[in-house]
């Protein structure tokens, strides 16, 4: 598949400080301060996050419906065993670092 253009919207639009500092300084904010913050993402199964993912995920849902049977089980094991090394007692830890940014209007 293409990838989506990154001004698009989605979930890793602003995953470049340089590119969030942009868009608050074009829309006329002054004092920035963008920090990153690590936190754990916690769900109880793989098939938690497999629904939350393909339901939240922009375009996701969407792609997921050109994939046929036997690939979209495919892909629904793959996730699984990405995922197994982050599997404890059967939940599943992510650890992500968003960027966090406060600013004056």
């Amino acid at each position: 598949a293409t990838p989506p253009s990154p001004k698009s919207p989605g979930a890793f639009r602003f995953s470049q400080r340089e590119v969030l500092e942009r868009v608050l300084l074009d829309a006329g904010f002054t004092d920035i301060a963008i920090i990153s913050i690590t936190m754990a993402i916690d769900f109880d199964s793989t098939e938690e996050y497999w629904e939350m993912f393909t339901e939240c995920a922009a375009g996701i849902k969407a792609k997921l419906t050109t994939l046929s049977d036997e690939d979209r089980v495919g892909l629904r094991r793959l996730v699984d065993e990405l995922a197994a090394p982050y599997v404890d007692a059967g939940r599943l830890r992510l650890v992500a670092t968003p960027l966090c940014a406060t600013a004056r209007g």
